[in-house]
């Protein structure tokens, strides 16, 4: 085996540290649309006048077959749907909602139904269960969890979208990242491993990285990497000549 100039490691999940989103916020500063599926016509048409006061953007159906028709032509930030409708519940509006957009947020907004059916819409990927009530209020209730669950879908949709970013950038990086476990074991090494140090990346998952450091670099690295699993903050450069594989 030769050895490889010193190369620079930190402990801890890289991918965690690394990811943002890019300073936007498309929470509570987007349009919100949704969509509202009931066979009342007179409560589509309240709820669309009390969300829009809301900066809601409201479409209503009266079916969920229409529901479904709607979803393929348009996007939409949340569905708002009642449970007993003729031909099709919510349940069955939900399920087949599911199969395309496993995590739309979904209430399940409804005047008739108890435990069973709320116990069963969880089961079947309900975001939230909201019992219709006789006054107004009900509507200041519902815009609020419309924005709230909006936000965190669109929270997760960007962090989704950084990682997927952040992981194609690794994968073609030319340079050999890795994430180190704090007892000092690799968790991950880029594709650039093999080529740079001539180990597969996969078969160094688990090996303890100080096995690999020159005998003069081992001491003095493990204790400044130790140093830095102890007080993060510190963030010093972990510095030490590797062993390559030929």
């Amino acid at each position: 085996m030769t050895e490889d100039p010193s190369t620079g490691l930190s402990p801890g999940p890289l991918a965690d540290a690394a990811i943002t989103t890019d300073g936007t916020d498309e929470g509570s500063h987007g349009q919100v649309s949704i969509l509202h599926v009931d066979d009342d016509p007179d409560m589509l048409s309240l709820s669309k006048t009390m969300l829009e006061r809301r900066d809601i953007d409201v479409t209503t159906r009266t079916s969920a077959e229409a529901g479904l028709e709607y979803l393929q032509e348009a996007d939409v930030s949340c569905i708002v749907s009642d449970y007993e409708m003729p031909r099709t519940d919510g349940l069955e509006f939900l399920e087949a909602v599911r199969k395309e957009y496993p995590d739309l947020p979904f209430i399940l907004f409804t005047g008739k139904g108890g435990e069973e059916i709320a116990s069963k819409a969880i089961s079947a990927g309900v975001t939230d269960y909201l019992q219709k009530e006789p006054d107004e209020g009900q509507y200041t209730v519902l815009a609020n969890r419309i924005v709230n669950l909006v936000d965190q879908y669109r929270a997760k949709q960007a962090v989704e979208q950084t990682q997927k970013r952040f992981s194609k950038l690794i994968e073609h990086s030319t340079d050999v990242i890795s994430i180190i476990s704090p007892d000092a074991r690799f968790e991950y090494l880029s594709p650039s491993a093999e080529h740079i140090l001539g180990y597969e990346p996969a078969e160094m998952v688990g090996e303890y990285i100080f096995d690999y450091a020159h005998p003069e670099d081992r001491d003095e690295a493990m204790e400044k990497f130790f140093e830095t699993v102890k007080d993060p903050d510190k963030q010093p450069t972990v510095e030490f000549r590797f062993k390559r594989l030929n």
